[in-house]
C-alpha cells in the first residue's frame, strides 16, 4: 500500500511544471524521518525520493556512519517539503520551493509524518529547517546532501561531520531500540 493512499493532493501551482509527483519513499512506520528540501531532475522523472546524486551521498553516508555508530541504521522514511519539482519551467533549473508552495505541501507532510510515526525528524538542510522547525522543534538538522557534493562529496570535511550526524542518530536510535 502507498503512504499516501486516502491522501488527496489539492494541488498547487507546482503540478504545471513537474512531471511526476515524489513523495516519499522508505519503510513506514519508521524510526527516523528525513525531510528534505524538494525533488529534483532525477526524481521527477522517476517518480521516487532522493534516487539521483542527492540519494546515493546518502544511501552512502548511512552505511558509513552504520560503520562508524557500530549500530544498525534505524528504519527510515524520506520526503521532502514538497512533493513536487519546483522549477519555473518543465524540466528547467531547480529552484527553492516558496513559502506558498510549501504551505500547500503542508498537509501531504503532516500525513506522511501521521503514518510514519517517527522517534526522531531529521532535517536535510537549510531549507526543510526553515519551512518545518516549528512543527518539529526538536529535530536533528544535518546539512543536505547536495550541500556535501558542492563541498567536495565523500572526501570533504562536510561530508566527515554530515556522517557523524547521522551516526549520532543511528546510536541515540538503537539505545531507544534496546530499552524499548
Amino acid at each position: 500500500m502507498h503512504i499516501l493512499k486516502g491522501f488527496r493532493c489539492k494541488g498547487c501551482d507546482l503540478k504545471s511544471t513537474r512531471t511526476k509527483r515524489v513523495p516519499g519513499r522508505g519503510q513506514w512506520p519508521a524510526e527516523v524521518l528525513f525531510i528534505g528540501e524538494a525533488p529534483g531532475k532525477t526524481e521527477d522523472i522517476l517518480g521516487e525520493a532522493f534516487v539521483g546524486p542527492n540519494g546515493k551521498l546518502l544511501q552512502r553516508g548511512i552505511q558509513d556512519a552504520e560503520r562508524m555508530s557500530g549500530a544498525s541504521a534505524p528504519s527510515y522514511y524520506i520526503t521532502n517539503v514538497v512533493a513536487c519539482r519546483p522549477c519555473d519551467a518543465h524540466a528547467g533549473p531547480n529552484r527553492e520551493p516558496t513559502a506558498e508552495e510549501a504551505l500547500a505541501c503542508w498537509p501531504r507532510l503532516k500525513f506522511t509524518y501521521d503514518r510514519v510515526q517517527p522517534d526522531f525528524v531529521v532535517f536535510l538542510g537549510k531549507v526543510a529547517e526553515k519551512h518545518c522547525k516549528r512543527a518539529w522543534p526538536n529535530a536533528v538538522s544535518l546539512v543536505h546532501p547536495a550541500f556535501v557534493l558542492r563541498c567536495g562529496g565523500t572526501t570533504s570535511s562536510a561530508y566527515r561531520t554530515f556522517v557523524r550526524g547521522l551516526a549520532t542518530v543511528f546510536k541515540i536510535a538503537a539505545r531507544k531500540r534496546s530499552h524499548g
